[in-house]
């Protein structure tokens, strides 16, 4: 009787082991699928790492090539303003060069006038004096002596009228004739200086004109960066007026239609009181980054922006500024600076409260 107890007990968990196994080779397949989608998974994980790990060395590849043009750019803006200082003081030499040798020119014009009128006197009294044919005549010798002391008279005369005796003017002629020669190389080396001074001002200014259009092009960049941290979009304009001067004209797009797309841009004149002011912060921080300015003032930009606008404001500006190592600045603001962090190139000064009751100055 024990026996078939023990007997009847063992069936139940046989029939149980059996059954297990079978749900156990049932779901091994799903199991063995789920490790090759586990696989797949983790390959595909993989694979965007990769991915990821090669956008990020593409982004710092150019963000490193924008940081060596942005150095180069403010390079050739040094480059610029050297050239122009000295395509001005070039210029001035030039002029100052232009006006003596004109005066030259004329002084020698006027000198040859005079000795050519001189050189004709002298020439018809030298034609008359030179006449060494004799001449048959029936004048007797005391009215021929006569005759050649009247001329020698009227020489004396004309000598005199001229100022100088024929040997005297010869020299002179000759002397002139010299400083003619020598004025006329000076001014074929002037021109020469000329046409390489005017060579070198083209190029500068074509030079000027690239630099300028980079610059353009940078600061509407960096102005439509600064402007998207608003959820904006800007751009700068730049045009000249009647006088011929650049102007600059910013616009700013603040929303979108129906179909996610910008609407019109308006300008500055057009948007709300703190709008308005930060995109007037937004113009001058991309002014500052690509104009090179080593010093940059700002007073009161933000009394009347909304908080939002001016901690927005506030967090850009010591951003940019806390990266541009070469330029002081100097922020002055009737409000709160507590959205400033504190650092050690951020230097906050308090004024103390003014005291409404006081009846004297101190």
């Amino acid at each position: 009787d024990e026996e078939e107890e023990a007997a009847d007990e063992e069936e139940p968990g046989s029939e149980s082991t059996e059954v297990f196994e079978r749900e156990m080779a049932a779901m091994r397949p799903q199991q063995q699928a789920l490790l090759a989608k586990k696989s797949e998974w983790e390959e595909e994980v993989r694979k965007r790492a990769a991915a990821l790990e090669t956008a990020q060395g593409v982004r710092d590849e150019r963000k490193a090539r924008f940081n060596v043009k942005a150095t180069r750019a403010s390079e050739l803006a040094e480059k610029v303003a050297t050239f122009a200082a000295e395509h001005q003081a070039a210029k001035e030499r030039g002029e100052k060069v232009g006006e003596r040798v004109e005066r030259k020119r004329k002084e020698v014009e006027a000198r040859e006038r005079e000795l050519a009128e001189k050189r004709k006197e002298h020439a018809a009294i030298l034609e008359k004096l030179d006449e060494q044919t004799r001449v048959e005549t029936d004048r007797s010798q005391a009215a021929l002596e006569k005759m050649i002391d009247t001329k020698r008279r009227k020489i004396e005369r004309v000598e005199a009228a001229m100022g100088m005796s024929k040997d005297v003017a010869e020299d002179e002629w000759l002397k002139a004739k010299s400083q003619e020669k020598k004025l006329g190389k000076r001014m074929a080396d002037l021109r020469r200086l000329e046409e390489e001074l005017t060579k070198g001002i083209k190029t500068r200014h074509r030079k000027y004109k690239n630099v300028l259009k980079s610059r353009k092009r940078n600061a509407t960049w960096e102005f439509d960066k600064f402007i998207g941290q608003r959820d904006f979009q800007g751009r700068l304009t730049f045009s000249k007026d009647e006088r011929n001067v650049d102007r600059m004209e910013p616009a700013v797009a603040t929303q979108k239609n129906s179909e996610g797309q910008w609407e019109e841009a308006k300008c500055v004149k057009e948007l709300s009181g703190g709008e308005r002011s930060f995109s007037s912060l937004c113009m001058v921080l991309a002014l500052s980054k690509v104009s090179g300015a080593p010093f940059l003032a700002m007073d009161e930009f933000d009394v009347f922006m909304d908080e939002t606008n001016r901690t927005v404001g506030l967090r850009m500006l010591v951003d940019v500024l806390q990266k541009k190592r070469d330029c002081q600045t100097i922020v002055i603001s009737p409000l709160s600076m507590a959205a400033v962090p504190d650092g050690p190139d951020i230097t906050k000064i308090k004024m103390k409260e003014v005291d409404r009751t006081q009846n004297v100055l101190a």
